[in-house]
């Protein structure tokens, strides 16, 4: 007889294969539902009678018919919950809203200052906080918060070991505490390149490409890396740090402490750097401190030769990098974005080249390379992956209970 434990456990997984199963499909009638997950067709209908009362489901349509009446279509009701994301930088936070379908619903940029974690965190409670209580999500159910931030993210111990770029204050934090005092949500928290692949992976390309790099452009430089459906972490969940692969034995001095990192030349602080030796913020009589990404990417639509310069530069550099990476992991696509993404797009045929130059010729051949559809804010839609993922994917997660009215755990 099964114990009480396990009973409930099937049935979550079954009620979760439903899901699962209706979210990849363009729509699908209870039968093909039975057969593909192998239950009894009367055991699919209470399941689905029960998520259309929770209007997790709707029916939308008919299906193919193979004789006799059409099969209704049940398809998932994007309004049923939401779910946001976070991207935490030194200066600006980024937020995207979505629905139980990865819709995209609402993207907000907030300038703050973080390099204190405990004022910049308490600040950002604030402001997402007012901002929920006077939008139209008002009252909608939300199932979690995803914050993706730059640095060495230790996710058994839920904290930050090491941020180069947040700073100093940031090192063996305990993020998730933090987080967890501002928002009655559950938090989930990622490195920002990891967050980014899984963004691709789950909402951008529905989980057909199962192994696939991310390179993540912004405040640092970083990978994503997914093989077969799954995070490569490594020993410590510390992997993908590309940005601090060394082109120059003695080049300019990084954050992380070595010298002739990418990332020292071509992360956020090294772009401003370039900048400030070019003399650009002398003449042009703006702020180094207050020049922001977005005026980067205004600055390199005036199509400056500086600016095509250092496009052009960054592309050759980034591409050596990307052909270790090929040569290393042999992965099927190469997806580039972040923040400043945009200093590449001009240029990506040179970053290509020098690819076909450096990568082992027949393991090049197979890395199909493009820069991601996602915009600068794909950090914060990494965030609701994290999120949307657990609902389904997870049956035991706090996150998937609240989807079937269970209260939040505390």
């Amino acid at each position: 007889m099964a114990s009480p434990v396990n009973s409930t456990y099937v049935r979550k997984t079954n009620r979760q294969k439903v899901l699962k199963q209706i979210r990849s499909s363009a729509g699908i009638s209870r039968q093909e539902l039975a057969e593909r997950i192998g239950l009894t067709p009367p055991a699919i209908s209470g399941i689905v009678r029960d998520w259309l009362t929770k209007k997790v489901l709707k029916e939308e349509g008919y299906a193919e018919s193979g004789g006799g009446r059409r099969p209704v279509r049940l398809v998932l009701d994007g309004n049923a919950a939401l779910v946001i994301g976070a991207e935490l930088s030194r200066q600006q936070i980024r937020i995207s809203i979505t629905d139980l379908k990865g819709e995209i619903l609402s993207q907000q940029e907030w300038n703050l200052d973080m390099s204190d974690p405990y004022v910049g965190i308490h600040e950002f409670g604030k402001k997402l906080n007012d901002f929920l209580r006077n939008s139209p999500f008002s009252n909608h159910l939300i199932l979690g918060l995803g914050v993706a931030a730059g640095g060495l993210y230790d996710y058994q111990n839920r904290r930050i070991q090491r941020s180069v770029n947040l700073g100093k204050m940031w090192d063996n934090l305990e993020i998730v505490r933090l987080l967890e005092a501002e928002f009655s949500l559950p938090i989930r928290v990622e490195n920002n390149a990891k967050a980014c692949a899984l963004a691709e992976y789950w909402l951008m390309q529905k989980e057909e490409i199962a192994d696939l790099a991310w390179i993540h452009l912004g405040e640092g430089i970083s990978a994503g890396l997914i093989q077969k459906g799954e995070w490569v972490r490594g020993r410590s969940n510390y992997s993908g740090e590309l940005g601090h692969i060394s082109l120059v034995s003695d080049g300019e001095l990084c954050n992380c402490g070595n010298q002739g990192c990418l990332e020292a030349y071509w992360g956020w602080k090294g772009i401003k750097n370039r900048l400030h030796k070019e003399g650009f913020f002398e003449k042009s009589k703006v702020n180094m401190q207050a020049f922001r990404m977005k005026d980067w990417q205004k600055f390199l639509e005036t199509e400056s030769d500086l600016g095509r310069q250092m496009s052009g530069e960054m592309s050759r550099d980034v591409g050596k990098v990307a052909s270790q990476l090929i040569n290393l992991l042999n992965p099927s696509h190469i997806f580039l974005g972040g923040p400043t993404v945009q200093t590449l797009r001009n240029s990506l045929g040179s970053l290509l080249e020098v690819i076909q130059k450096e990568a082992f010729p027949e393991v090049a051949r197979e890395t199909a390379i493009s820069v991601s559809q996602m915009t600068s804010y794909a950090g914060s839609l990494g965030g609701c992956a994290l999120i949307l993922r657990e609902v389904f994917q997870n049956p035991e997660s706090e996150i998937f209970g609240l989807l079937e009215g269970e209260p939040i755990r505390e």
